[in-house]
């Protein structure tokens, strides 16, 4: 829901014109966002059928929902100017450093929705319904608060920083009881 009414919040604050560079941004990176989520479908559904094996099926498909995010992630930001040249040159500059910081964000969401997709299959409904509700309440305010004065850029952050907030509790949280800083 937050995500989907970002372009509609930078078309009432910045305008047309702006909107025009980040929803382009937006919604090639919004692919990214979408891999996670698919893949924590197919976790959950083993969870029902083999409770035994959740954990070790849980961690290898994080493992592998990761590595594909983060090759993408890489080739978008290596590709960013040539994949925007693709439709046009009217993006480029701001829009190019946009869809960077958009793509890398999709790192720490991954992080996020398959650590919610644990938390859903073990039955700690709090835990997955905070980490999504951190996630998403930041975003929105992040968005409000940056969308102004930094433009597109500032939403760019407003996805980044508030992925990267959660995901740290997540990895912290992960760690083993005897781990330093760690303990669930």
């Amino acid at each position: 829901v937050v995500g989907g009414s970002l372009p509609l919040l930078v078309t009432e604050r910045l305008g047309p014109e702006a909107n025009a560079s980040y929803y382009l941004a937006w919604t090639m990176a919004y692919v990214l966002f979408l891999a996670p989520r698919y893949v924590s479908l197919v976790v959950l559904s083993r969870a029902e059928h083999d409770p035994e094996s959740f954990d070790d099926l849980s961690v290898d498909a994080t493992l592998a929902a990761v590595t594909v995010v983060g090759v993408s992630v890489a080739v978008a930001v290596v590709a960013a100017a040539p994949l925007l040249g693709l439709v046009g040159s009217d993006y480029e500059g701001a829009t190019v450093s946009l869809l960077r910081v958009m793509c890398l964000a999709a790192i720490p969401h991954c992080l996020c929705v398959m650590a919610g997709a644990w938390a859903r299959g073990r039955g700690r409904l709090r835990i997955a319904i905070g980490i999504t509700t951190v996630e998403y309440l930041m975003v929105a305010g992040l968005v409000v608060a940056l969308v102004a004065p930094p433009g597109g850029m500032g939403l760019g952050g407003a996805r980044f920083i508030p992925e990267s907030a959660p995901a740290r509790g997540v990895a912290v949280a992960a760690r083993p009881a005897g781990a330093p800083g760690g303990g669930r």
